[in-house]
């Protein structure tokens, strides 16, 4: 009687281990909840009697030096800030600016480091920016305020015209 009991409570016990075990492993992967995008962040200002503020752009094009063709903004208005991919398979770039007719290009040289942002993201490239040239026609002056490139899209370099 007692083996007839055991095997009674056996049997309910892996039933109940087995329903547990099923409907744990039915649950959706959370996924990627975090911005696996890395741009380069420019902010616009000016300087007005020492004090700055930001600075809309009336118009402005950006395009690649080595692919004049491939535009990353096309004549687009009101601009008070821009993003710009980085080459991961270079440590260098540089990007035409055009406004009002008005051309300059900025240069940027930097190193890249493979990181894992998270199993379900995966890698990203961090970028350190280690120099910024520019013509400076239509740019009055820039300033790194933040040398490292990452998903966070903070302001990296502020521009002022």
């Amino acid at each position: 009687m007692k083996t007839g009991f055991v095997l009674k409570h056996l049997f309910t016990y892996w039933f109940i281990l087995m329903a547990i075990l099923f409907l744990t492993s039915c649950n959706e992967p959370e996924g990627c909840n975090q911005s696996t995008n890395v741009f380069l962040r420019m902010d616009f200002y000016q300087l007005e009697a020492g004090e700055e503020t930001s600075y809309t752009l009336p118009d402005l094009t950006v395009y690649g030096v080595t692919k004049p063709d491939s535009l990353i903004y096309d004549d687009v208005s009101n601009l008070t800030s821009i993003n710009l991919p980085l080459s991961n398979a270079r440590d260098q770039c540089a990007f035409v600016f055009v406004s009002e007719n008005v051309y300059d290009t900025i240069s940027f040289q930097y190193s890249s480091e493979l990181t894992l942002l998270s199993i379900d993201c995966g890698f990203i490239n961090i970028f350190n920016i280690k120099k910024i040239d520019a013509n400076y026609t239509l740019l009055d002056s820039l300033f790194i305020r933040q040398p490292e490139i990452d998903a966070n899209e903070e302001e990296n370099v502020k521009l002022y015209f």
